[in-house]
């Protein structure tokens, strides 16, 4: 397997210089429990390789969601042909495969292989779930040495308040403590809000000020479901 570049499951923040041109070539493989924080953490993923980098040259996305066989093989085709074909413009390339788990694991099988030798300039980022992946398939990825970043949150609150938390300083945002309280209480069983919340906020006050409770609050939206330990 090629080297591996260790990455994190962080959110999206200010873009910087492509990661992909200064990094080992990665092969990204994001699951989870919910499609919309799978969906976001495979944007995170995508927009840390190709930072200020030019998408429209560097990433190409194939989504494998609601299609007939024949043309989840040829979207995978598609997407291993970018990962080895050179860029007309150089630099490194990104690939990004949604719903693999809609594959079989002889459909998957062709990015299986290429995660066992992958291009020296193609980044390869996929998601699948929330419906498990195929056992052949899970485990090859993991055995060629592929990234895995499971965007599943925790069940207990303690290591949830943290994981909110991690969020917000991921995302570059200034809280006080009562604010991460807050949106996990109201957020409840629809935590996969949050993303999009730190988006909101982000682009209304910025990253240099330290949010309080009343800042947040009109942005929270309809209460969530209750979480299971406040019954």
């Amino acid at each position: 397997a090629g080297a591996r570049r260790r990455v994190l499951g962080g959110r999206r923040g200010d873009p910087a210089a492509p990661v992909c041109q200064t990094s080992p070539v990665a092969v990204i493989l994001v699951t989870g429990s919910d499609e919309r924080l799978i969906a976001d953490g495979v944007a995170a993923q995508v927009d840390r390789l190709v930072g200020d980098g030019d998408r429209d040259t560097m990433l190409q996305s194939r989504d494998l969601t609601g299609l007939p066989v024949e043309e989840r093989e040829a979207a995978i085709a598609a997407a291993l042909d970018a990962l080895r074909t050179p860029s007309l413009f150089g630099g490194d390339r990104v690939v990004a495969v949604r719903g693999l788990h809609e594959a079989t694991a002889d459909e998957a099988a062709p990015l299986v292989e290429y995660a066992s030798s992958p291009s020296p300039d193609g980044h390869l980022v996929i998601g699948a779930g929330p419906k498990a992946l195929p056992k052949k398939v899970l485990d090859g990825l993991k055995n060629s040495g592929a990234t895995l970043v499971n965007t599943s949150p925790p069940s207990k609150r303690r290591e949830l308040v943290a994981w909110f938390d991690d969020h917000f300083t991921e995302a570059g945002l200034k809280v006080e403590g009562q604010v991460v309280e807050a949106c996990v209480d109201w957020l409840g069983e629809d935590i996969a809000r949050l993303p999009s919340l730190i988006e909101v906020l982000a682009a209304t006050y910025g990253r240099n000020r330290k949010l309080t409770v009343a800042d947040v609050e009109p942005f929270l939206g309809d209460k969530g479901g209750i979480k299971p330990w406040t019954l």
